[in-house]
């Protein structure tokens, strides 16, 4: 039955039967139930059996749980180091561009670090500590959107660590839009690129954007498609060290939406230029707030 018939077929009840309009908008209108939120789980204890992905099996690897999940899944991960290192090539408005981490993520997906494989439902990152460590080999976590699809990641109980993206920018040659000049080398620990993120309960250490040339040591973005947030997570001792890069903690540009830094720190960042502990660039079109924030020993050269 088509609407307009659905419709005629109401009026006609409502004046003959007016006792039954109740009862037959509901036997005409579907009411979809409720959509429960999916989780996937992951617990490196695991290896070297994949998993499936199930509360009982778990997937090995962060990026199996990521390429399996879809829009508005929850990934829950367990205590443990996850350090497998992998590129990929991300087809995007400006041309085919291949990325180096842990994890890539180009979906809208929430991944909460801290959990016990005796507690899935409680998060405790303090009690159990939860580890992307790329080992010098790349970053940890690359977030990637297109012109047309911006995903929005919430990452929240994660030490994000060992990054180092040293000669892994888009070669000499090709025009890097997606980062800041040809060739260079951005974001040591965590990338964001026409997307949104929330960081919550994180710590951010001992990454490096390049020892040549790549601003961001701990965390780079470009292109905002949505309110960033920062609660509660800590930035240590991340690196922009080049003479011409900034932000050894946190480097952005083109923010188009708000960004709000609640209760962090920034702490023993360096960068080569400027911006020790935090620079935000060029482009800045929305309001950053800032609120009981600390921010220590974070060096620059200007």
């Amino acid at each position: 039955m088509n609407d307009n018939w659905k419709r005629l077929l109401t009026i006609l009840v409502a004046v003959l039967l007016p006792g039954l309009v109740t009862a037959v908008i509901l036997s005409l209108i579907a009411v979809p139930p409720a959509q429960a939120q999916i989780v996937i789980y992951v617990d490196d204890d695991t290896c070297p059996a994949a998993g499936s992905g199930a509360q009982n099996s778990p997937y090995c690897h962060l990026q199996d749980a990521v390429d399996a999940a879809h829009d508005n899944y929850e990934i829950r991960v367990a205590a443990g180091t996850y350090n497998d290192v992998q590129t990929a090539s991300v087809q995007q408005f400006e041309g085919v561009y291949t990325y180096t981490q842990v994890a890539i993520i180009t979906k809208s997906v929430a991944l909460q670090g801290g959990y016990s494989p005796a507690d899935w439902q409680t998060p405790d990152p303090a009690a159990n500590l939860t580890v992307i460590d790329a080992r010098q080999q790349g970053r940890g976590v690359s977030i990637v959107g297109t012109t047309y699809v911006h995903p929005n990641v919430v990452i929240a109980g994660f030490t994000i660590t060992g990054g180092d993206y040293t000669g892994l920018g888009n070669p000499a040659g090709v025009a890097n839009r997606v980062c800041a000049g040809t060739g260079a080398d951005c974001g040591g620990g965590l990338y964001a690129y026409r997307s949104a993120f929330t960081l919550r309960d994180c710590i951010i250490s001992d990454n490096v954007a390049s020892q040549n040339y790549g601003n961001g040591g701990g965390l780079y973005f470009r292109y905002s498609s949505a309110p960033l947030q920062i609660e509660n997570s800590r930035f240590i001792n991340n690196s922009a060290a080049d003479s011409g890069s900034g932000g050894g903690g946190l480097y952005g540009t083109y923010l188009a939406h708000p960004m709000t830094i609640t209760q962090s720190v920034f702490q023993d960042n360096t960068a080569g230029n400027n911006g020790g502990g935090v620079n935000l660039a060029s482009n800045i079109e929305a309001p950053v707030a800032i609120f009981q924030t600390d921010f220590f020993s974070n060096t620059a050269v200007t």
